[in-house]
């Protein structure tokens, strides 16, 4: 959860809405992996895979795995 002032002036995030852009990532969770929580297209979206490694980015978030680091699929349980 981002705190209202960084939401305001750095992010220019809502902070009345968890998920400004809409792509089922959390705004605090896109800040704190380098993502750009005002823009969900593309590799950064909820279905962008920035490693390549077979998980979204809204699995990766789920699962609470690094989006920048591929995890093998087969250790990872969801």
């Amino acid at each position: 959860e981002l705190q209202s002032g960084f939401e305001l002036f750095v992010s220019h995030t809502d902070e009345e809405d968890e998920d400004s852009d809409g792509d089922g990532l959390m705004d605090g969770w896109e800040v704190a992996n380098g993502y750009n929580p005002n823009d969900g297209a593309g590799a950064e979206g909820g279905s962008g895979d920035v490693d390549f490694d077979g998980l979204s980015n809204a699995e990766e978030q789920e699962l609470g795995t690094d989006p920048r680091v591929a995890n093998p699929v087969h250790e990872v349980s969801p």
